[in-house]
């Protein structure tokens, strides 16, 4: 890797992480500049401006969730723990999707946050049409899965950030949610 591509490669981690915390908002060129510990001038290098830079970091934040979801779609055997136990393990990236979510007022921010989650249903609507027994049919258990997810969303707790607690929460989730579907939880 050439100097020119480790600081470009900086640039956009600092950019991922401090999305990932404080979202568009609190991420200014300032901030990023500092953040890297690299000059504000050396920003216009790499990028032409933020909505160049915020263009990278979408790309490269799909890439990651693209290349993550393949690796948890060879290795998902089990909705609980599995799916969270993936998830405990991507923990920036989770933040990072909260942003997304948390912006979805922003169409573009909308369309990554819901395409992404989506592209994750092929393997997640069986395993939670399997692991609640559900008699849906697959529209309604995504439909279903989506309102879950949201709600995941607004509720997560980055201070216990594990397996148990992520799933846990879900399963919370699901069991206030089920029962408005007139379906009953099997599981708890």
């Amino acid at each position: 890797m050439t100097k020119g591509q480790e600081t470009h490669k900086i640039w956009l981690e600092t950019a991922f992480y401090l999305f990932s915390e404080v979202g568009p908002d609190g991420l200014n060129i300032k901030s990023l500049s500092e953040a890297a510990k690299l000059p504000r001038s050396n920003f216009y290098y790499y990028f032409t401006d933020k909505e160049d830079l915020m263009e990278q970091l979408f790309k490269l934040y799909i890439d990651l969730s693209n290349a993550y979801r393949e690796e948890v779609a060879k290795n998902f055997n089990n909705l609980f723990p599995d799916l969270y136990e993936f998830l405990a393990n991507f923990k920036q990236g989770v933040k990072f999707h909260r942003q997304l979510f948390n912006n979805r007022h922003i169409p573009e921010y909308e369309h990554i946050y819901y395409s992404l989650n989506r592209a994750a249903h092929e393997y997640i609507v069986p395993k939670v049409k399997e692991y609640y027994n559900l008699d849906m049919d697959d529209n309604e258990i995504m439909a279903l899965w989506e309102t879950i997810t949201d709600t995941w969303y607004c509720r997560i707790n980055f201070d216990d950030f594990t397996a148990a607690s992520l799933s846990k929460l879900a399963k919370d989730i699901i069991n206030t949610v089920l029962p408005l579907t007139g379906q009953k939880s099997i599981r708890s």
